[in-house]
């Protein structure tokens, strides 16, 4: 049990360093623009999530609610 303990400690670390770096992704794709070379397109990318999302209607709202659930679950709020 202590592996699998280990994966999951592993996933959620990276897991919040990711979530750490998108808010930093997007101050540095508005402040510099789209050619950053790691960061770059992260904001198309939202537009592009959230225009899926709003196109679903009520399904969509629905999915948003929950991964937004899953976020907070993650980040422990």
């Amino acid at each position: 049990m202590g592996a699998v303990n280990s994966i999951v400690d592993i996933v959620n670390g990276v897991t919040r360093l990711a979530m750490a770096l998108i808010p930093l992704a997007i101050v540095l794709g508005v402040l510099l623009g789209a050619n950053i070379p790691i960061f770059g397109g992260v904001i198309e990318e939202i537009v592009r999530i959230v225009k899926i999302f709003a196109g679903e209607s009520l399904i969509g709202l629905v999915a948003l609610a929950i991964v937004i659930w899953l976020f907070r679950i993650s980040t422990g709020k």
